[in-house]
């Protein structure tokens, strides 16, 4: 799915991208989260018929979004999301799906 890593390492100091305009900063917090109203969660919670990305793929979640999506791909994956890269945002900001 993807590599590991840590967010948070110091719970006392503010994240990265804490200080974006607040749909940049809700973005960045769902998919940091791994949680979003996606088809995946909507299907499981009995809201669609199917929990395919229209992409083709069979399970529409953040990291099929982030790393695998041919529609939506972002290049540098969910660690450069996390750590808020100039080409996150500009991903985050021309992304075609509300997170």
């Amino acid at each position: 799915m993807f590599d590991s890593y840590t967010v948070i390492t110091d719970p006392t100091v503010k994240p990265q991208g804490f200080d974006l305009p607040r749909k940049q900063w809700l973005t960045l917090k769902t998919i940091r989260s791994l949680h979003a109203r996606r088809a995946h969660h909507l299907h499981k919670w009995g809201m669609t018929e199917s929990p395919a990305c229209d992409c083709g793929y069979p399970d529409r979640t953040i990291p099929h979004i982030v790393n695998d999506c041919s529609l939506r791909l972002f290049h540098g994956g969910i660690k450069a999301i996390h750590t808020v890269t100039d080409a996150a945002l500009a991903w985050m900001s021309t992304l075609d799906l509300e997170l």
